[in-house]
């Protein structure tokens, strides 16, 4: 299905390119550049854009005024809707969403039934499958990977190699960074910061000010809150209860 009113803001996303580089797609009409690779099965809505190198496989949506572009692919029955931004080399797979105003770059990948919503941002490599969600205004970034059936969102930001998991719910301003591990029913919220080498897991509830970091590990019903700092190889559990500028460095608690 060929066009000769291709809009400017379509031909802006690809600097250079006139009338004759873009077609629309017989499978919803949407606008394809020439570079780029659409199988006839794969769905683009009557305003959204594959541009540059970009391939959309299988049974693919993308809809409404999403944009998917550079080298990034959307395959099997993912969807990229909303004005939602896939691009550099990042992969949308199997049965995930990237919906809103979220955007997924560099050569991040959301698999399985993950979904991106809202102002979500995905880069590096990191990952995002299973059953978990990012949403709000949240990052995650390096390689950092959620999985499971946990949830990422306000302004929470995960980087370095940590990984959530489990039914862990992130969010506030809370940072999950380096090595970190969030599993279980753990919540981290506030201006959290879980660093280092830090395993939390159960039902533990980590918010305010507090940091967990180094080799420290916090599980059972624990609660740390205040600008408690737990650290070094402590391990916390139970029901404890940590608050106030209390500092935890080695031991049980």
């Amino acid at each position: 299905m060929s066009s000769n009113n291709t809009p400017q803001h379509i031909l802006d996303l690809v600097p250079g390119s006139t009338a004759a580089d873009w077609r629309r797609h017989n499978n919803g009409g949407g606008w394809v550049f020439h570079a780029a690779r659409v199988d006839p099965t794969a769905f683009i809505g009557p305003d959204a854009v594959v541009a540059g190198n970009a391939e959309v496989r299988d049974n693919g949506v993308v809809r409404d005024h999403a944009v998917v572009t550079d080298h990034a692919i959307v395959c099997g029955r993912a969807i990229v809707a909303g004005h939602a931004r896939v691009c550099g080399n990042a992969w949308i797979r199997d049965h995930a969403v990237v919906w809103g105003n979220a955007e997924v770059r560099d050569h991040a990948v959301v698999c399985d039934n993950g979904i991106v919503a809202d102002h979500a941002v995905i880069s590096g490599t990191a990952t995002v499958g299973g059953l978990a969600k990012v949403s709000g205004s949240a990052t995650v970034c390096d390689h950092a990977r959620i999985g499971g059936f946990a949830r990422v969102g306000d302004r929470a930001a995960v980087y370095g190699s940590a990984v959530i998991d489990g039914t862990a719910a992130v969010g506030g301003n809370a940072m999950i960074v380096w090595h970190a591990e969030i599993g279980g029913n753990a919540e981290i919220g506030g201006r959290a910061v879980i660093a280092d080498n830090a395993v939390v897991g159960g039902a533990a509830k980590i918010a305010d000010h507090a940091h967990v970091c180094g080799n420290a590990r916090v599980g059972g019903f624990a609660r740390i809150g205040g600008f408690a700092e737990v650290c070094g190889s402590a391990n916390v559990r139970g029901n404890a209860d940590i608050g106030g500028n209390a500092v935890v460095n080695g031991g049980d608690a």
